[in-house]
């Protein structure tokens, strides 16, 4: 038997990430894209071979139903704790202002933190948590489907740092949770990436501040309270899908 290949885990997701988003591409095109971003930001990528693998996984991945959106009437499946419905409901209906729907999966992330929110930021509603709600959950979910594509573990050391670091983050929560749903929904087979590349400013003003919260965890220090640049990228991504809503 050939020896497992070893590749870093960050290398992982990020191939997992651009089979799912990219599923209608060819796979020699998709293995050549994957190859020339990787090296391009000074990471190895695997062989050729090992990586047409590692999308053909992630493509012939049966859904899992948590993944669909969430409403009242899948509560008879998938409960949650009575005492976060009103977090959610929260969250719920501050999606559903932008036009957008959270998943079963980030729904019962939502219901599992939303203490957490409550007890760092108590004088806030349930509706104002609801933004750095979704921040959370769309992480927490998206950590929990890489794991369940890749056979990794289910390890979100990281992420509970980030959630530690709470009082830390940007407070334009509003902002950053319409940028993080789109980000989220655009990369589905539905959208094909398109809605990225039309807001690539806002996406990479968004990603590299997310990029902080892992130096921070890295290096041990917290990250700067804003990154330069990112509340001016984000406020024209946000005028601009507005215009493109209203033109509908």
């Amino acid at each position: 038997m050939g020896q497992k290949p070893n590749i870093k885990t960050d290398v992982k997701k990020y191939i997992n990430k651009r089979a799912s988003d990219e599923r209608k591409m060819t796979l020699d095109t998709l293995v050549k894209r994957i190859t020339q971003e990787l090296k391009k930001d000074n990471k190895t990528p695997p062989a050729p071979s090992t990586m047409k693998k590692m999308i053909s996984a992630v493509r012939n991945r049966e859904p899992n139903p948590e993944d669909q959106p969430w409403h009242m009437g899948t509560w008879k499946e998938y409960p949650l704790a009575v005492a976060s419905l009103a977090a959610v409901m929260g969250a719920y209906r501050f999606a559903a202002e932008h036009k957008a729907t959270l998943t079963i999966r980030e729904a019962k992330w939502i219901g599992r933190l939303s203490v957490v929110a409550q007890r760092m930021f108590p004088t806030l509603s349930d509706r104002e948590l609801g933004p750095l709600l979704i921040l959370w959950a769309v992480e927490y979910a998206g950590e929990e489907i890489w794991s369940e594509v890749s056979g990794e573990d289910f390890d979100t050391t990281k992420l509970d740092f980030w959630v530690a670091m709470g009082e830390h983050i940007p407070q334009q929560w509003e902002l950053l949770a319409i940028l993080s749903l789109n980000d989220r929904e655009s990369m589905s087979e539905k959208a094909g990436g398109a809605w990225v590349k039309k807001n690539k400013q806002a996406v990479d003003a968004w990603r590299e501040w997310r990029k902080t919260f892992q130096t921070a965890f890295d290096e041990s220090v917290e990250p700067d309270r804003e990154e330069p640049g990112l509340k001016e990228a984000i406020e024209q991504f946000i005028h601009e899908l507005d215009s493109n809503k209203e033109g509908k």
